[in-house]
């Protein structure tokens, strides 16, 4: 009877052991199906977002049935250009974007060059950002220092506004990019704290700059320019004002060479021996192209690389046509030495410039060296009683080239009082003698 007992007690645990195994077992299999499940649906959903992502950038690229071979013939076609003028591809940065970015051609895009005027273009970017932001106005003004007053390159502004003045941003702005002027973007960087300040605040638009030996040399990179021009492109109802500017300010020339009259809003530089232009098309298939160019004949490079672009991204019938053999390309040959204007700075910022004292040069400067790399010391100002009033500005070409000054203006020495003794009965040399350019400066930027 014992035994039996036993039997009986033992049965219950075994089955509620067997129970809660069989639950276990359950639970197991219910949460490796619930779980084979949930990640069949997770791939799927990715395979979804995927091929969303597939479908959305075939949309935007639909403009071209095979931007692969676009992008082939954009490279064929501008490489044949280069070989054919035989250049060394170092000499150029070039960079092409659709507007969709699915063709692009590079070269060179992260090597340093000479900027030359297109650093312009971001400069007056940061003050419309600071417009936007509502930080100021376009009637907002800029102080007009002694220390802004170029005279390389076009410098209309000085025909509007004097040393000491007030100039509206908006002013300012639209001088610096319609004519190149130095000394109007000498005005906007100043007032940002100088160059040095202006090239930090300029970082936020690209982390590709170029590398600078000396913190006020006036360098960039293709790559930086793209960015800074695709973001012009993107948001050209904020700068507006800067597209406006630019537009139709080189119309047939640089970028607009040989496209039809005024397809490309451009920024343009050109000195020593580089001649450089970035912009973004305003008809047809939307793109944007930045040239740097240092080669023997490189005015003529902008003008034929972005005939390349168009045909190619606009499909045209001669996109596969070598057209710059039909052309009269000269070389220009070395850059010629130029002569540039001394600068005169008043005795105080309440003093205007001197019509009797000479606006124009003397000293001979190395095509190598960027605009206004001299450092210029100030002619002795007359303690006689003047009337001065500001000289009308002379008839400059806004080519940036540092050229300076009008060929038919004579840069000559001041005339002498006639009533003034003879100090020297030597006779004046028929040339100067040479003057060694001193140390970079910050004339240098422009």
């Amino acid at each position: 009877m014992k035994q039996t007992s036993n039997d009986s007690s033992s049965r219950p645990a075994i089955v509620w052991v067997c129970i809660v195994f069989v639950a276990l077992s359950v639970c197991l299999a219910g949460f490796s199906i619930y779980s084979a499940l949930t990640s069949k649906e997770k791939t799927v959903a990715q395979h979804d977002s995927q091929s969303s992502t597939t479908s959305d950038v075939s949309q935007i690229s639909s403009i071209y049935q095979d931007p692969k071979a676009i992008t082939k013939l954009l490279t064929t076609q501008i490489e044949s250009y280069i070989h054919d003028r035989d250049y060394a591809m170092s000499d150029l940065a070039i960079y092409v974007e659709s507007g969709d970015e699915s063709v692009t051609y590079k070269l060179n895009v992260d090597k340093t060059m000479t900027a030359a005027s297109t650093y312009k273009l971001a400069l007056a970017m940061l003050y419309y950002d600071q417009i936007a932001q509502g930080e100021k106005t376009e009637q907002s003004t800029l102080t007009f220092g002694a220390e802004s007053v170029r005279d390389e390159g076009s410098n209309p502004i000085l025909g509007s506004y004097g040393i000491g003045s007030a100039v509206p941003i908006e002013d300012a702005v639209a001088f610096t990019l319609t004519y190149s002027d130095n000394t109007a973007a000498a005005i906007l960087y100043d007032n940002l704290g100088g160059w040095e300040e202006f090239c930090d605040l300029r970082s936020r638009y690209s982390k590709y700059p170029g590398i600078a030996e000396n913190p006020l040399d006036n360098v960039c990179t293709a790559a930086q320019l793209m960015d800074e021009v695709r973001l012009l492109m993107n948001n050209q109802t904020k700068y507006k004002p800067i597209i406006s500017a630019l537009d139709g300010a080189a119309a047939d020339s640089y970028l607009n060479d040989l496209v039809e009259e005024d397809t490309m809003i451009q920024k343009y530089g050109q000195v020593g021996g580089a001649t450089n232009s970035v912009g973004f098309s305003k008809v047809g298939n939307p793109y944007r192209i930045v040239v740097l160019s240092n080669s023997n004949d490189n005015t003529v490079d902008p003008g034929v690389i972005n005939k390349i672009a168009y045909n190619v991204l606009n499909q045209t019938a001669d996109a596969k046509e070598k057209f710059w053999e039909k052309l009269e390309l000269q070389p220009a040959g070395p850059a010629e030495e130029i002569e540039i204007t001394e600068p005169y700075y008043p005795a105080s910022p309440d003093t205007e410039p001197d019509t009797t004292t000479p606006y124009y040069p003397s000293a001979p400067v190395s095509p190598s060296i960027d605009d206004g790399s001299n450092d210029y010391i100030a002619p002795p100002v007359s303690t006689e009683p003047t009337n001065p009033v500001l000289p009308d500005a002379p008839s400059l070409t806004p080519d940036d080239s540092g050229t300076g000054a009008d060929p038919g203006i004579d840069p000559g020495m001041p005339t002498p009082d006639p009533g003034a003794a003879d100090p020297s009965p030597a006779p004046v040399p028929t040339e100067p003698a040479p003057i060694d350019p001193p140390e970079l400066e910050e004339s240098a930027l422009c």
